[in-house]
């Protein structure tokens, strides 16, 4: 996928209303990605009451039973790296060992083999795991860089969205003004463009750019850039 068509498609999960409708549009997502099957779980908090795990799965049925049945979540190397981390990871045999290698090799035969688990914190606490899996090794460096960077800007749409459907904690400003630079701004970072591009492109300094792309982020009410550009271009604020 092109940056622009993988902003848009990302986007689009702003619009889900329900788990079921968001997973629907992720597993399509996936598709075009090359995926098979994906999974999108989320850790909510919530002031002096329990905190909320959601998941939801398009992995087989069968495989979801059985791991609930022997509590894989305990040995799962994917689930503790997100919970602890916010970096991406791909399944490799270096993540599946001891104990995990057998939990491997059993969702091996359920098709689930090869994919990368994506984690997303946010500022009030909530953590996310997006996880798109395949079949067929993920080998061609080019082709697994060009799918990292695109399950990045999903995963962050898929965070926002789920965290809005289970709690409407985080819910986005639905007339967000924005000035004619913040758009601007806004409009370049849709096109993939860094601060230091933007300050080029408009002749502006780098940290003129990144105040106005940060007054943006806090006026749509999301948590950093990746977010911001999904719901731009999901609100219509850009061109």
């Amino acid at each position: 996928m092109h940056t622009a068509s993988v902003v848009t498609s990302a986007a689009q999960l702003l619009d889900a209303a329900s788990a079921e409708d968001l997973l629907h549009k992720l597993e399509s997502i996936g598709h075009g990605l090359g995926f098979e099957r994906c999974l999108i779980g989320i850790q909510v908090n919530r002031p002096l009451l329990p905190s909320i795990t959601h998941i939801s799965s398009a992995y087989p049925v069968a495989w979801q039973q059985k791991y609930r049945d022997n509590q894989y979540i305990t040995i799962d190397p994917t689930v503790s790296h997100c919970l602890q981390s916010n970096r991406p990871i791909v399944w490799d045999e270096a993540v599946f060992q001891g104990p995990s290698r057998h939990f491997w090799e059993e969702a091996k035969s359920f098709g689930l083999a090869h994919g990368m688990s994506i984690p997303v914190h946010d500022m009030h606490g909530q953590k996310s795991m997006l996880s798109l899996v395949r079949d067929k090794p993920l080998d061609d460096e080019r082709e697994l860089e060009s799918m990292a960077q695109a399950s990045r800007m999903i995963a962050h749409c898929a965070h926002l969205t789920l965290s809005r459907i289970i709690t409407e904690h985080t819910k986005i400003t639905e007339s967000a003004q924005l000035t004619s630079r913040e758009k601007q701004c806004i409009q370049w970072a849709v096109r993939g463009k860094t601060a230091i591009e933007i300050g080029m492109i408009l002749g502006i300094s780098e940290a003129t750019a990144v105040l106005h792309l940060n007054n943006t982020v806090r006026k749509l009410g999301v948590a950093n850039r990746m977010q911001a550009v999904a719901v731009a271009v999901a609100q219509g604020l850009v061109d």
